[in-house]
């Protein structure tokens, strides 16, 4: 298991903070477009594991069933970009679609990071002119910094999932695994919701009945943030 890994078709990169070990801080991140093979709408999207066991997920994909196959597969919630770890604009969510997509690619494998351009994964109305997202695994600490710029003031909402209950402190956040989520207070305001993940078998893959998620939000025309995991 090398220390950081790139997959140049499908924009997704991984990094772990030990080679061949599960020991420290594990990230992945990917890019790519909304019209992939088993989709979700996720351009931009990352996960972050500790020792091996998860911290803020991808919750995955519930059980299948008609409605998984049909023209109505985005109105499930775990199909949706708002409930992975990506921003909504006005409550409006990314757009499925191959043209719905992540463009300016970059991976530095020195500093295991990567970073994209991923406002194309929103539609018009989201009022998005561009959103970079950067992503880097340093010194057994993950960074997540986000530069948005809309058309208009708008609120802006960014999600992150978790399958334990986060504690907010402040500027911080209590995750799983004895991790800490730091962002800046001052910018961003912080609120936990708990549901019950209708549709998909958690208490198998994620040994809970409920999961939970976290909502960083700001009313602005352009911020940028830097979301800090260590």
């Amino acid at each position: 298991m090398p220390t950081s890994t790139y997959l140049p078709d499908l924009k997704v990169m991984t990094a772990r903070e030990t080679e061949n070990s599960e020991v420290g801080m594990f990230l992945a991140i990917k890019g790519g477009n909304n019209g992939e093979m088993h989709n979700h709408n996720d351009v931009g999207n990352f996960m972050v594991y500790y020792e091996g066991k998860p911290v803020i997920i991808d919750t995955g994909v519930g059980t299948y069933t008609k409605q998984t196959f049909s023209p109505q597969r985005y109105e499930l919630w775990f199909m949706q970009s708002g409930y992975h770890n990506l921003p909504s604009f006005d409550g409006v969510d990314q757009k499925d679609g191959e043209r719905f997509a992540s463009k300016n690619e970059a991976y530095d494998a020195d500093t295991k990071s990567f970073e994209a351009e991923i406002s194309g994964a929103y539609p018009e109305n989201a009022g998005v002119l561009s959103f970079t997202r950067r992503a880097a695994l340093t010194g057994g600490v993950v960074t997540v910094t986000d530069a948005i710029k809309l058309d208009t003031e708008r609120e802006i909402d960014m999600h992150l999932m978790s399958a334990v209950l986060p504690v907010i402190e402040g500027d911080k956040i209590k995750l799983a695994e004895g991790r800490i989520l730091i962002y800046p207070a001052d910018l961003l305001t912080a609120k936990i919701e708990e549901f019950e993940p209708t549709g998909m078998n958690t208490k198998s893959a994620w040994d809970t009945e409920k999961l939970w998620r976290i909502h960083l939000t700001a009313t602005a025309k352009e911020i940028e943030y830097t979301l800090t995991v260590e």
